[in-house]
Formats: structure tokens, C-alpha cells, sequence
């Protein structure tokens, strides 16, 4: 798919990619071709979801600074375009106290690993919401290393889902007690 994307765009090698990058007219137009051919393709995503009312969770993941906010945000536009009501919840907001994140190899806070996150938190959270619950969702504070309740209460509506974002948002381990039928997996 993409190697004909990029043929429709005249770059099929490296060397062509060269060139178009030193010709800031051809430069502009690809950053823009592909821009929209992103939107494109979250939206057949915000599509495909909207047309299965039993989904409640999309669950977002990718690699740190991969994209994943950024990404929920948009499909976030466009399920709204869809007449749906998204909320973006991020993994981080679960992380555990820091003098209860684990630690790897060199003593350092491995923020990366499932041990990082409250992962029964989370789930029971997400179970309420399912149930028609009201839930005050955390916020976590990075400077002080704790969670913090500020407020953020939720509801789920028949057209509220839940776009949740984080390095293991496909770790089954993560989401192991909401219904697999009520996720979406990006």
C-alpha cells in the first residue's frame, strides 16, 4: 500500500526521495499528500469503529514518542464527526506511586514495563464505566511521582467510547478483565 502511495507520488527510491526534499515545491506537496492519506486512513479506522456499537474501548499502542496522543487526538475528530462522543484516557495517568515503580537492571525507574501501571486500577475503572458508573479518573503528577483526583468524572453515554493510549494498550495483561468484544486494537 505504501510503496504504491509513494510510486503515485513519483518516489520509488531513495534517491527520488533525495531529490524531492531539495525541491521545496515537491517537498510541501508530499508532506501534504501523505498528511492527507493519514487522515484518510484514521478515518476508515473512526469508520469501521463507529459501526460496531458494542465497542466502548479503543485501545491505542506504539513505542515512546511513537505518536500514540497525537493519534488518539485525531481519530478522537473524526469519531466525533462520526456522531460519537470520545474520551482519551492515557495509560500514564495509572502509572503506580514512584517509590512503587519498579526498577530495571541499573537501578533507574522502569516507567516502560506493565509493573509501572495499576493495572487492577485501571480495570476496575474501566469496568464501573462499562457498568454506567460514574468514575473520577486520576491524572498523574509527574513532579510528585503520585496520582491525583482532580475532578475528571465520566459517565458513559451510548455514544461515549473510551480512547485509551499507552505503551501496553494491546498487553492483553492490561485490559484482562474488560470483554474482548468491547475493544477496538490500534
Amino acid at each position: 500500500r505504501t510503496t504504491d502511495w509513494a510510486a503515485n507520488l513519483g518516489i520509488e527510491i531513495v534517491g527520488d526521495l533525495n531529490n524531492a526534499i531539495c525541491d521545496q515545491r515537491k517537498f510541501t506537496e508530499i508532506i501534504f499528500a501523505q498528511e492527507a492519506e493519514q487522515e484518510r486512513r484514521i478515518a476508515e479506522i473512526a469508520t469501521t469503529i463507529s459501526e460496531h456499537s458494542h465497542v466502548k474501548f479503543v485501545m491505542i499502542a506504539g513505542p515512546s514518542s511513537s505518536g500514540k496522543t497525537s493519534f488518539a487526538n485525531r481519530l478522537s475528530i473524526q469519531l466525533r464527526s462520526l456522531g460519537k462522543k470520545p474520551h482519551i484516557i492515557s495509560l500514564d495517568d495509572y502509572f503506580v506511586d514512584r517509590e512503587k515503580t519498579p526498577r530495571d537492571e541499573n537501578g533507574d525507574y522502569n516507567f516502560e514495563c506493565l509493573g509501572a501501571i495499576d493495572v487492577e486500577d485501571f480495570n476496575n475503572d474501566m469496568l464501573k464505566l462499562l457498568a454506567g458508573e460514574t468514575v473520577e479518573l486520576p491524572r498523574f503528577n509527574f513532579k510528585t511521582g503520585k496520582r491525583e483526583y482532580d475532578g475528571n468524572v465520566k459517565t458513559l453515554g451510548v455514544d461515549d467510547i473510551l480512547v485509551i493510549e499507552g505503551i501496553h494498550g494491546l498487553n492483553p495483561k492490561m485490559s484482562y478483565a474488560l470483554p474482548e468484544e468491547s475493544k477496538f486494537k490500534v
